[in-house]
């Protein structure tokens, strides 16, 4: 793993960490958050990770809360791109998201948001999507031809285990 270290260091793209705990190129760290304040790793030792460990870092109340649930304003549901109900993640970067939408060819109604602040929530969104025939997506970017170039589906687990195990 050092020797990793060092040939990133050699090409200009060291190995960094974030106050919040991100961990991976420099580059990358930066593109995922350009204010973040990034500190160089220099090396690293393995060590046991036990139940004590962890137990002693788990401070999480939630693991994919808060999120920005986007809605039509006027229809009073959530905002889908195609059949994909739309998250964000990043609140300052809404009106960005919009613009890319829209370059992409959607025709983009009044939205307003809504805090989705628990995994209950997240959960109960995501159920109601799937049983509506809808996917999720999380912070999606696309490109001007309306094909994805970035964010995240959500998707469900034993189905794709299912469809894995169809396909030959």
């Amino acid at each position: 793993m050092n020797e990793g270290f060092r040939r990133a260091e050699t090409e200009n793209d060291p190995f960094s960490v974030t106050e919040r705990g991100a961990f991976g190129p420099y580059s990358a760290l930066l593109r995922a958050d350009p204010r973040a304040k990034v500190q160089k790793v220099v090396s690293a030792q393995a060590r046991p990770l036990t139940r004590a460990t962890l137990l002693a870092y788990d401070d999480a109340d939630n693991f994919y809360a808060p999120l920005i649930s986007v809605l039509d304003a006027d229809a009073g549901r959530p905002f889908a791109l195609g059949e994909a109900r739309v998250l964000l993640t990043d609140p300052p970067g809404f009106g960005d998201s919009i613009e890319n939408w829209e370059r992409a060819g959607f025709a983009i109604p009044s939205l307003r948001t809504y805090v989705i602040s628990s995994d209950e929530e997240f959960d109960t969104f995501v159920v109601d999507a799937s049983s509506n025939g809808e996917g999720v997506v999380i912070d999606p970017l696309l490109s001007t031809a309306g094909k994805p170039v970035a964010g995240f589906v959500v998707s469900d687990l034993q189905a794709e285990l299912a469809r894995a195990r169809a396909t030959p």
